[in-house]
């Protein structure tokens, strides 16, 4: 059966110097390329085994360990945030109040 296949002018140069490299016809290379992809087509796809994922470390107490000690509440957690945005707007003052270069 005959048919017409528009290649993009690239393609159709490396098709061409490729054929010519295997001193095949461009008409056998490209009928062997088409054949060599549709046997890939039909044979399944190998699955990539997926990697395996290293266990989490863990910490193991010797001794029982209060873990009340540990947790804070909202209002703790609020209070540390603003003590250090205050720190650091303290900390932004000072240098604004030294001289240009000073010590």
């Amino acid at each position: 059966m005959r048919t017409s296949i528009d290649f993009p002018d690239p393609l159709f140069r490396t098709l061409k110097a490729s054929a010519a490299m295997q001193g095949k016809s461009l008409r056998d290379h490209v009928l062997q390329l088409i054949e060599r992809g549709m046997q890939q087509a039909d044979q399944p796809q190998l699955k990539r085994e997926p990697r395996p994922v290293p266990a989490i470390p863990t910490i193991t107490f010797i001794e029982p360990v209060d873990r009340s000690a540990f947790l804070l509440t909202n209002e703790q957690v609020n209070e540390i945030l603003d003590q250090d945005e205050i720190e650091r707007y303290e900390r932004v003052m000072r240098q604004l109040d030294k001289p240009y270069g000073g010590a």
